[in-house]
């Protein structure tokens, strides 16, 4: 939290299992089973187990204090934001995370990042 804040400090920026099938898929059946696979109950304990991440599928033992902690933060978070390059379309996204990685190598200037950003968007969205 940022002390004078005006936000609610229980809003989170993080990422979110979603995941969709194609109507016109060739392999409907194949994706149907992986999708069963990864929301059963046994890999879920698996994801948290050996990868300590939280998954999302109920029931699953959350064992550490950090899974804990995040689920608390998760369970409490009145808004969630996923994270802003994939909220974005692809092209945008990607420009995104170059611009961002140029900000933080300190060999671009923030100003320069707003402006490919934003070509980039008129780019896209015509506007």
């Amino acid at each position: 939290m940022v002390a004078g804040g005006k936000k609610d400090p229980t809003d989170i920026v993080g990422g979110v299992n979603a995941y969709s099938i194609a109507s016109k898929t060739k392999y409907r059946d194949e994706v149907v089973k992986l999708l069963r696979y990864i929301s059963d109950k046994t890999y879920g304990q698996l994801m948290a187990d050996r990868a300590d991440r939280l998954s999302p599928v109920f029931g699953v033992q959350l064992k550490t204090p950090m899974q804990q902690e995040l689920f608390k933060i998760d369970s409490n978070a009145k808004h969630v934001q996923i994270y802003y390059d994939q909220f974005l379309p692809p092209e945008l996204g990607e420009l995104h995370k170059d611009t961002m990685q140029a900000l933080f190598g300190k060999s671009m200037k923030p100003e320069e990042a707003a402006k490919k950003m934003e070509a980039k968007a008129k780019e896209i969205f015509g506007k």
